[in-house]
């Protein structure tokens, strides 16, 4: 009964996380690149980024195309915030594992302000922001972690 109890727990806790994340699959606002629907984001067009963040960032590109998994945080599969714990974690940055208390620790900046290290942040999701206007995310059960918009945001966190 237990075993029934937990499997059902754990249903339930990733039908809500699939409700909470961006499900576009392309185009403007939607998500896209690597892994994902067809983007008209080119990562080639974005310069790179340079120390902890361009660390951050290099980690978060690596893991492109990986699947998303509740509570992951790699080196297999990632949630959104094991992915930011886990990119800035590289960059020697502790991190917790949650969205909210990222958003609780770090200083907020305006979307149009964000430079490649931010953490991308709306209510309950998290990711990577790159620099030309996209973002690497762990979107949801069933997808992989890949690009989407900036736009879907609601600000960004600053880390350092």
């Amino acid at each position: 009964m237990n075993g029934q109890i937990a499997s059902l727990v754990a249903q339930d806790n990733a039908a809500a996380d699939n409700a909470q994340a961006p499900k576009g699959n392309g185009g403007a606002g939607g998500a896209g690149g690597a892994g994902g629907g067809g983007s008209d984001f080119n990562p080639g067009l974005v310069p790179p980024a340079s120390g902890a963040a361009g660390v951050a960032v290099s980690f978060a590109q690596q893991q492109l195309g990986k699947p998303y998994c509740y509570a992951g945080t790699g080196p297999s599969c990632f949630d959104c915030s094991g992915l930011t714990m886990a990119a800035w974690g590289a960059a020697g940055v502790g991190l917790p594992h949650n969205s909210e208390a990222q958003a609780g620790m770090l200083p907020h900046v305006p979307l149009g302000a964000m430079v490649a290290g931010d953490i991308a942040y709306t209510f309950g999701h998290v990711g990577i922001y790159v620099g030309g206007g996209a973002v690497i995310h762990a979107p949801h059960t069933g997808d992989v972690v890949r690009y989407i918009d900036a736009g879907y945001f609601a600000y960004g966190l600053r880390v350092g």
